[in-house]
């Protein structure tokens, strides 16, 4: 998945922008096998992900490994590159994220039962994100 890649309705200038960040990062040019924008439609307000196929696993693999390199080159510092993840997945990633940015800050976190369905991060006795549901709109912020 690759973040920050601009929308624009002619395909064929983001998939331009998307071999230029491939090129920079495997250090040739690497055969995409499809490159789709998931999600609604075109909206030039927001910036949808990338979804890329490339041809190998290999590919997959180098391009993965130097996606650190994009923060040291100006043309592509706002843009970002994660593995391909079910919602599960991702859910459960963002979960033990935000816990480690939250006990850094000193604050009491739980995570409760375990399992992907109910399990819940707390903060001060708060719950703040759920897998299931996301982050919890507290209410005072409503």
């Amino acid at each position: 998945m690759l973040y920050g890649i601009k929308e624009d309705k002619d395909q064929n200038i983001w998939h331009y922008d998307i071999d230029n960040l491939l090129s920079v990062l495997y250090g040739r040019s690497t055969a995409v096998a499809d490159a789709i924008r998931p999600g609604g439609r075109f909206n030039p307000a927001k910036t949808r992900p990338v979804l890329v196929k490339l041809q190998s696993v290999w590919d997959r693999q180098i391009i993965l490994t130097n996606a650190h390199k994009l923060a040291k080159t100006d043309e592509f510092k706002r843009m970002l590159i994660k593995p391909d993840q079910s919602l599960t997945e991702q859910c459960q990633a963002n979960l033990s994220r935000l816990k480690i940015k939250v006990d850094k800050q000193g604050k009491w976190t739980s995570v409760i039962d375990g399992s992907l369905v109910l399990c819940l991060l707390m903060v001060d006795g708060i719950c703040v994100y759920s897998v299931d549901v996301g982050y919890v709109k507290r209410q005072d912020d409503l």
